[in-house]
């Protein structure tokens, strides 16, 4: 289980083995950030979710423009959220968060 300071945080996979990753975190040390590598196993990660939006919206504007050329152009549809659930591909170069997944932890105040 990662230290309780790398929960929530999000990381580049560097390393993949057969129980778990190493992970390039950033973490604030004094005045610097260093770039620690730790070794997580596959129950404490997720695939970081961040970009999604990014690449739909990129999607999109790539067919507008291809819809705008021809001379089609529709109305723009209003944005709408969905809660699926994204199946973890892990491996190398992908970004993860680590999980919380202390059972009894104490509360932050």
């Amino acid at each position: 289980m990662p230290h309780k300071y790398y929960h929530g945080k999000t990381g580049i996979v560097w390393n993949v083995t057969p129980r778990g990753l190493g992970v390039i975190v950033n973490k604030k040390v004094g005045t610097r950030i260093l770039r620690k590598r730790i070794c997580v196993r596959f129950e404490h990660v997720k695939k970081s979710r961040c970009q999604e939006q990014y690449k739909k919206k990129q999607a999109d504007y790539q067919a507008y423009l291809k819809l705008k050329k021809a001379g089609k152009v529709e109305p723009k549809q209003s944005l709408t959220r969905s809660a699926k659930v994204v199946k973890a591909i892990l491996e190398k170069g992908a970004k993860v968060n680590i999980l919380d997944t202390r059972k009894n932890h104490a509360a932050h105040f």
